[in-house]
């Protein structure tokens, strides 16, 4: 028999399930080793967003044609196993004017392709023991699930800061960092 729409028969409702809100979560950032950490807090505390953390991946649809009809199959083998994941900061200076979070990334960035110096970089440098960790936890802080993007690395050059207008009365905010790995790890509790 189907269920009719009525609040009796609402099973997440009358057993009080919580939502799952976008908002509760923490991102943490392992850094390379040649990158200073001593600002590392201050950056992670910048974190707004973090989005592509998608880790299922399916191969490609293939197909065959057969006497006029097209008969269509799952293909065999995954296109691209690697992720894009990206992470929004806020952008703000401290009590030395230093625009720390920019910086960081500036020295993150230098290690795979310094521009000033034409100086590129080893894996071994920017990308060993480097991880992304998100967790996402309900309202009392009780963690449900966990990801985390292991060998991480700065697949696109930094955003520049250098659009301005006198007329904009707005802020740098969407300083967005695009990385790349080839391993996302989930883990349920």
């Amino acid at each position: 028999m189907p269920k009719l729409p009525h609040r009796r028969e609402d099973v997440v409702g009358n057993k009080y399930y919580e939502p799952i809100y976008k908002s509760l979560f923490e991102a943490r950032i392992q850094f390379p080793a040649a990158v200073d950490e001593s600002q590392r807090e201050l950056v992670l505390d910048n974190i707004t967003k973090v989005s592509g953390l998608e880790t299922e991946k399916m191969p490609a649809k293939v197909t065959q044609k057969f006497k006029g009809v097209t008969r269509t199959f799952a293909g065999s083998v995954i296109d691209d196993t690697s992720h894009e994941v990206t992470v929004t900061f806020n952008l703000n200076l401290d009590d030395s004017n230093t625009n720390y979070v920019y910086k960081l990334f500036r020295k993150w960035s230098d290690l795979i392709y310094n521009v000033s110096t034409g100086e590129r970089g080893l894996a071994a440098e920017y990308m060993a023991n480097t991880s992304l960790t998100v967790t996402v936890f309900n309202k009392k802080e009780q963690i449900f699930r966990t990801y985390k993007a292991t060998d991480i690395f700065l697949s696109e050059a930094i955003p520049s800061l250098s659009d301005f207008d006198h007329v904009e009365n707005g802020i740098w905010e969407d300083f967005e960092v695009k990385f790349t790995c080839d391993r996302i790890d989930v883990t349920d509790n």
